[in-house]
C-alpha cells in the first residue's frame, strides 16, 4: 500500500505541478507579477470544487448510461487544453486559472477518491507516509523543472517553453481520446508502434516524460492523430499571438 500510494500520488500530482510551472512562466509580462497573490485562492477554489465533485460523484456516475464520470474526466482534460489555447490567443490571465482548476478536478479528484476508498484505519499510516513521500518527490522535481526552464528561457530561447507547453497540453487531448475509446464513445483504432523495448512509459524516465509531454510507448492511431492535430492548432495560436505582439509593437 505504501508503494502504491507513492506511485499514485506521483501520477496525480506531477501533471498538475508541471502545468503550474509551464503557465507560471508564460507569458511573463502578464502573469508573473500576479502569481503568488492568486495561486493560493485558485488552489482553495480548486479543492472546494474537488470536494463538491466527489460529493456529487455518485449521481454523476449514473448520467449518460453510467458514463458520467468518464465524460466528466474527458471534459476536464479538454478544458485544460481549451483554457490554455484561450490564454495564448487572448492573453487574459483568468484562463490560466481555469486550466489549473480543470487540472485539479481531473487529477486531485482521483487521488482524493483513492484516499477515501482505501483510507481505512489499518492503512492510514502507510497511505500518509506514501502521500508525503510522493508529494516530496513531486515538489523536488517541480522546483528543478522551474529553475531549469527559467535558465533555458533566459540563456537560449523561449521557444523551448512554447514547445513544452504545446506538447503537454496536446497530450491532454490524446488522453481524452484514449478514454473515449475505452468507454466505446468512439471506435478503437490499431496500435501505431510499440516503443516499450526502448523506453517503457512505466519506468522512471517514462513517467517523467508522460507527465511532461504525455509520452505513450504504444499509442493508437486515433490517439496519435488527435495529439498531432492538437499540436498543430496550438502552434497556430502561438503564431497568432506572436503576430499580434509584432503588430502592437509597430503601432507603438
Amino acid at each position: 500500500m505504501l508503494l502504491n500510494t507513492v506511485i499514485i500520488s506521483l501520477n496525480q500530482f506531477l501533471p498538475l505541478g508541471v502545468l503550474w510551472v509551464l503557465l507560471s512562466l508564460y507569458p511573463p509580462s502578464t502573469l508573473e507579477n500576479r502569481e503568488f497573490s492568486h495561486t493560493l485562492g485558485v488552489f482553495v477554489f480548486g479543492l472546494i470544487s474537488c470536494f463538491i465533485y466527489l460529493w456529487l460523484a455518485g449521481d454523476v456516475s449514473q448520467w449518460f448510461d453510467f458514463l458520467g464520470l468518464e465524460l466528466a474526466q474527458i471534459t476536464f482534460l479538454c478544458g485544460i487544453y481549451a483554457s490554455v489555447l484561450a490564454l495564448i490567443v487572448s492573453n487574459y490571465w483568468l484562463y490560466k486559472y481555469s486550466a489549473l482548476v480543470c487540472a485539479m478536478l481531473a487529477y486531485l479528484s482521483h487521488f482524493m477518491t483513492y484516499l477515501s476508498s482505501y483510507g481505512q484505519v489499518g492503512m492510514a499510516k502507510s497511505m500518509l507516509i506514501g502521500t508525503v513521500l510522493g508529494m516530496g518527490l513531486c515538489v523536488s522535481f517541480i522546483i528543478l523543472l522551474y529553475f531549469s526552464l527559467v535558465w533555458v528561457r533566459n540563456m537560449y530561447s523561449k521557444n523551448w517553453l512554447i514547445a513544452l507547453i504545446t506538447l503537454h497540453c496536446a497530450s491532454k487531448i490524446a488522453t481524452a481520446t484514449d478514454l473515449a475509446s475505452q468507454v466505446d464513445l468512439i471506435s478503437a483504432s490499431s496500435e501505431v508502434f510499440n516503443l516499450k523495448w526502448l523506453l517503457d512509459e512505466y519506468s522512471i524516465i517514462g513517467r517523467v516524460l508522460k507527465a511532461l509531454i504525455g509520452y505513450e510507448a504504444s499509442p493508437s492511431m486515433l490517439s496519435l492523430a488527435s495529439f498531432l492535430i492538437a499540436v498543430f492548432v496550438m502552434l497556430i495560436a502561438f503564431q497568432y499571438r506572436m503576430k499580434m505582439i509584432k503588430i502592437r509593437g509597430k503601432g507603438a
